[in-house]
């Protein structure tokens, strides 16, 4: 599965997430998504990975920081399906 793909390509991988936006293909600008994690997340790199539309291609688009409230923002320009890898 590309979850199971993600955390292998990620050393210190601890968790993975889906998360949809429901736009697919170019969003004509940046948009910074903010995703709310557990606050027991605070100081780990979360990097978006974009599913291809044939679900076999894997590819990162954006990396942040979990912030003291669980919170991470990512800048995307493409809507889709990605797999957040929450690496510590």
């Amino acid at each position: 599965s590309f979850k199971n793909k993600a955390i292998r390509v990620n050393k210190g991988a601890v968790s993975t997430t889906q998360v949809v936006i429901s736009e697919d293909g170019d969003l004509g600008c940046d948009a910074t998504v903010t995703v709310k994690l557990s606050s027991k997340r605070a100081g780990y790199t979360v990097k978006a990975y974009r599913v291809s539309s044939n679900g076999k291609k894997l590819t990162c688009e954006a990396k942040g920081v979990v912030k003291s409230n669980g919170s991470v923002n990512l800048t995307l320009d493409n809507g889709g399906k990605y797999v957040l890898v929450i690496i510590k």
